[in-house]
């Protein structure tokens, strides 16, 4: 095989390979969240960090404003009230201030929930 074809062919295969790794690290359904969330403990950008997210209530997270009905709602972070608030934010919590419409796409909805679990979670 000419080098010209194997420097082509290596070329192809490591850009196959990093953008399928680079989507299992950062599914593109997560662009839309990362404008406004982290995983950083602490760091609140327009909402509030993801970091240690499951099973803590919602709209209590220290060091950011909350809207009154989120921080009202005593809701638990679980996988399903997470997918539920996801679908549609403004039915889950009336009147929380996440502008965010909703994602519908059953695979980017379990692609990000799984994201959002693996990179909240402390170990």
């Amino acid at each position: 095989m000419p080098e010209i074809l194997k420097l082509h062919l290596i070329f192809f295969i490591s850009s196959f390979v990093y953008h399928a790794y680079s989507q299992e690290l950062h599914p593109k359904a997560f662009e839309a969240c990362a404008a406004c969330h982290s995983f950083k403990s602490g760091e609140h950008v327009n909402g509030p960090s993801l970091d240690n997210l499951f099973e803590q209530i919602a709209g209590k997270k220290e060091g950011f404003r909350y809207s009154g009905p989120m921080k009202r709602s005593g809701l638990i972070w679980t996988e399903s009230n997470l997918r539920d608030f996801i679908l549609n934010p403004q039915e889950k919590i009336p009147g929380n201030r996440m502008p965010f419409s909703g994602l519908e796409n059953p695979e980017d909805l379990n692609t990000l929930i799984q994201y959002i679990r693996k990179m909240s979670t402390k170990d």
